[in-house]
């Protein structure tokens, strides 16, 4: 077998040399900073649109916060005691 046509078997047999070169970027290559990236541009998006990104904010805000004024209001303690549960402490 000549050298053109071992090389031309190895091609074959291994792939393009682009197809080698892309493999093993995304085999080196952190995934993660794709995504980093992506969310960098996403932050940009908000910083363009301030009444959007205040109001999503706000609306995620009280929604997390929820649970705290449910169990700091007491209606915890009270819904537990109308279903026959008393508190053991």
């Amino acid at each position: 077998m000549s050298f053109e046509e071992a090389r031309t078997a190895a091609r074959k047999a291994y792939g393009g040399i682009e197809q080698a070169k892309q493999l093993h970027r995304n085999e080196r290559s952190y995934p993660g900073l794709a995504r980093t990236l992506q969310d960098t541009r996403s932050l940009r998006h908000l910083r363009k649109s301030p009444v959007f990104t205040l109001t999503a904010v706000l609306m995620l805000g009280w929604e997390l916060a929820r649970p705290l004024r449910f169990f700091q209001s007491g209606l915890y303690e009270q819904s537990r005691d109308s279903h026959g549960s008393k508190a053991t402490a």
